[in-house]
């Protein structure tokens, strides 16, 4: 079973680019509404299933793994967690876990037992927390991360006054074009696009500088198809535009996936089917 992580934030190490084809059942992203919240807050979760024939119709099961990684451990949730345990189940319709901020985030957690204390978990680069989150099906399972808003932890007053009244929640973006062909000739190789405007300002707090900067968001496209050949599977967004090249297959309809990341946890995709037709020729 694999147990791929999605949302690839801050020091997550990414996968191996495997070319973007769903020649399996696989879950490709999961989408939190809303996208950053506090510990607590209602949230709606929908998973993104895709399978050679095209969007997956199974039902997903949902967890929160609630056990974070050890620091010695490279996986980016822990062992546990992929081994099927430390899991709570939850509907797709779930809160945030109410002490969140403790086990993933910058509160100390508390000692148990003899262990040895284990210290607050660091941000990422954009200064986030993260609570992850697993969908499975029959076929596919895959974890994803839901932001958690912490308090900022380490500032002077001042800095922390100031973080609080600049900081705004993550938001999901949104797809705002898919430039795909509706159907192409055997074999063609043609451009894929997508547009979005929906790159987010934000606040992060730097340590080791003690100040507040403002960043906007990356947005990345991820592609995946049911058939043919990718020329690259993950292509950022420049001035609110990303493409990639693909080269149809000699014969069948085509599934097509495109998930827009941005660098705070934040999801959306659209689907389409590229039909491949000899009248294209």
């Amino acid at each position: 079973m694999r147990w791929p992580w999605l949302l690839l934030v801050g020091c997550v190490p990414e996968l191996p680019y495997d070319g973007g084809l769903v020649d399996t059942p696989r879950v490709l992203a999961i989408r939190a509404d809303p996208a950053e919240a506090r510990p607590g807050t209602p949230v709606r979760y929908t998973a993104l299933v895709a399978t050679p024939d095209g969007e997956g119709a199974e039902p997903v099961e949902w967890a929160y793994c609630v056990t974070p990684r050890r620091a010695e451990e490279r996986t980016a949730v822990s062992a546990t967690c992929l081994a099927g345990e430390d899991l709570e189940p939850i509907g797709s319709d779930a809160a945030i876990l109410a002490d969140a901020c403790t086990r993933f985030g910058p509160n100390s957690p508390p000692v148990e037992g003899d262990e040895a204390p284990r210290r607050p978990s660091d941000p990422d680069a954009t200064g986030g927390y993260y609570l992850p989150v697993r969908a499975s099906t029959a076929e596919a399972s895959a974890f994803g991360a839901q932001r958690v808003r912490c308090d900022l932890a380490g500032a002077t007053r001042d800095v922390f006054d100031a973080w609080q009244d600049r900081y705004t929640d993550n938001l999901n973006p949104v797809i705002d074009q898919l430039d795909v062909p509706m159907s192409v000739a055997p074999g063609t190789t043609v451009d894929l696009g997508v547009q979005s405007s929906s790159a987010e300002p934000y606040v992060v707090y730097v340590a080791e500088r003690s100040r507040l900067l403002d960043r906007t968001e990356d947005l990345t496209a991820h592609w995946f198809v049911t058939g043919g050949t990718l020329r690259d599977g993950r292509t950022p967004l420049r001035d609110g535009y990303a493409s990639t090249r693909w080269t149809a297959p000699d014969a069948g309809d085509v599934h097509l996936w495109v998930v827009l990341l941005d660098d705070r946890g934040g999801v959306d995709w659209v689907s389409t089917t590229v039909r491949i037709s000899l009248e294209d020729r």
